[in-house]
């Protein structure tokens, strides 16, 4: 390189880059962990062909309308090709998650058939060499003899799950990276990959996020991103949370309701959120104080009466977004403050850790007892301020950069 070449950051493609982590984020805790890493995958090939996250400058699209144009693809072939060697896409889909099930009642009804198969062979407590065998072994795909787990007959178990092996020398079980294969895949092996790995994708495509869409012509196994549709799951994920934590279960009710049907007759709505008249009233006034909720009012003669008036209640999305990013803004200048008064009452202990002539020596050293401990509570206070301030900025790239 040139050494008068000058050299920046990409803050757009740093954008793009941060808009996929949160996807995957929200995929990983919608769908899966594993079906999160598939994912990942199929984002950062689609990083590739994204400058920024926006490039419509435009009016915004009609999001309701289904015929979106289709942007970056990528075809299920080329994801199997570039995906890392340590994803596995046989697990990950109709896994029960640890400790959700309770299997007792199902172990004690197995071992209560098996015993009595026991007992109609050979006498009672006592079993063969070879059903011994058979019940610690097994046969994979290859007609090669596994160690199979004790619950190999759990109707529970992930059933696309790869049999673990385990090695009788040093009696641990085998890595699935150890069980990656040295040779490249036959046709059998390929194909199964493949119709794993769309297994995922259409799970992907099926939720209700759009985190991804089949395209192209049929058969092709063409998959792209809505990102606009994508983002806009994110934002209304994230309200409901702050309506949810302000408002209560009843806020959070009433204004789904509202983003729902659109706007709503006053009467209408104690019936579809099953609440009293009185309650939906007080907590709808609540939430207009806020301006999470407006009203309109709907005359139905020139006299104006109140009899004679329709209130329609309504959610505004883009105003609400608007009065959030309002307050998320507040909220982390109100933190710089506070950083700021935290370290001017520390700045003499402050001063001493940035001189130049104690730079890599232990704190305890130049600090006396008293110092320590006040330098240790500004850390500790600087500290949470700024990974508050890290959540908040992560709201605006949501709320405003993605």
């Amino acid at each position: 390189m040139k050494r008068d070449m000058v050299v920046r950051i990409n803050y757009e493609k740093c954008t793009v880059a941060l808009r996929s982590r949160r996807l995957a984020e929200l995929a990983s805790a919608r769908i899966g962990e594993n079906t999160s890493h598939i994912y990942a995958e199929v984002l950062r090939l689609l990083e590739e062909k994204i400058p920024r996250c926006r490039e419509n400058t435009g009016p915004p699209t009609d999001l309701s309308n289904n015929d979106v144009a289709d942007g970056p693809t990528i075809t299920t072939m080329e994801l199997m090709e570039a995906m890392s060697k340590t994803i596995n896409p046989a697990i990950g889909i109709g896994k029960a998650a640890s400790g959700k099930i309770d299997l007792t009642v199902v172990e004690e009804s197995h071992k209560g058939q098996k015993r009595k198969a026991n007992d109609e062979v050979e006498v009672e407590g006592e079993a063969s060499s070879d059903e011994d065998e058979e019940d610690e072994r097994g046969v994979n795909g290859n007609g090669n003899i596994i160690e199979v787990d004790e619950d190999e007959n759990d109707p529970f178990k992930d059933p696309f799950a790869e049999p673990v092996k385990k090695d009788k020398d040093k009696k641990r079980a085998v890595t699935f990276q150890e069980q990656l294969p040295k040779k490249p895949l036959t046709g059998i092996e390929r194909e199964n990959k493949t119709l794993q790995l769309k297994n995922h994708l259409m799970l992907l495509a099926g939720s209700g996020y759009h985190l991804l869409r089949h395209c192209g012509l049929r058969g092709q196994g063409e998959w792209t991103v809505d990102f606009e549709r994508a983002v806009k799951s994110l934002r209304d994920i994230e309200l409901d949370t702050i309506i949810f934590e302000d408002f209560g279960e009843t806020g959070h009710r009433l204004a789904r309701i509202m983003k729902k049907f659109g706007k709503l007759d006053e009467k209408h709505l104690p019936t579809l959120a099953l609440m009293k008249q009185k309650d939906v009233r007080t907590k709808l006034v609540e939430m207009q104080m806020a301006g999470m909720v407006d009203i309109q009012e709907v005359p139905r003669d020139t006299s104006r009466a109140l009899n004679r008036t329709t209130f329609l209640w309504f959610f505004d999305s883009d105003r609400v977004t608007a009065i959030v990013l309002d307050g998320i803004y507040k909220a982390m200048s109100r933190i710089l403050q506070r950083l700021e008064v935290e370290k001017s009452k520390a700045a003499n202990v402050i001063e001493l850790s940035e001189r130049t002539d104690v730079q890599g020596v232990p704190e305890e050293s130049y600090f006396n007892p008293e110092q320590l401990a006040e330098f240790r509570d500004f850390q500790a206070k600087e500290i949470k301020l700024l990974t508050q301030l890290g959540r908040l900025d992560e709201l605006v790239g949501v709320f405003r950069d993605y």
